[in-house]
């Protein structure tokens, strides 16, 4: 008797585990169909996001694009120092915001400074936007429109979707 209850308590037992990975399985290949719809594959958009076939497309944690994934690696090269700068600002401005005592003064240039920074490289993204744009079709321009624009909440969502 006991050893009939142990058998049934593993065929429940692997039935339920069975179950599970199922249902992680189709998941998975639900998420990883869905992506490849919303996304594409890397080879229809390879114009916009490789285009001199340098690196394949990046993407972000959740499956979204990088945020400067239609430049090319020595324009995000050019762009590092900037941004690693920007960086150094903004923690600088973040020391004087804590320090005691506060000196508003001290802070407002602070601020000045990193918006300063911050609208450079904007500028700098912004040309190098117009250059890409400048090289390509329309097509490929709906397609980098779709990449590289939008409100951050609406980014990676094709134009159709936002209107």
């Amino acid at each position: 008797m006991k050893q009939r209850w142990l058998a049934i308590a593993l065929a429940v037992s692997v039935a339920i585990n069975l179950f599970f990975l199922g249902v992680t399985a189709a998941r998975w290949w639900q998420h990883r169909q869905w992506r490849a719809e919303r996304w594409g594959s890397a080879s229809s958009s390879a114009r916009v996001h490789e285009p001199d076939g340098e690196r394949p497309e990046r993407r972000h944690r959740r499956g979204r694009r990088a945020p400067l994934s239609w430049m090319t690696e020595a324009e995000r090269a050019e762009l590092r120092p900037k941004r690693q700068e920007l960086v150094g600002i903004r923690r600088e401005a973040e020391r004087v915001l804590s320090a005691e005592p506060f000196d508003p003064a001290k802070f407002q240039s602070a601020l000045q400074a990193l918006r300063a920074e911050t609208t450079q490289i904007q500028a700098a993204v912004h040309e190098k936007l117009v250059q890409r744009a400048a090289t390509l079709s329309p097509e490929e321009r709906r397609k980098l429109a779709d990449v590289s624009w939008g409100t951050p909440g609406e980014r990676g969502r094709t134009s159709r979707q936002r209107d």
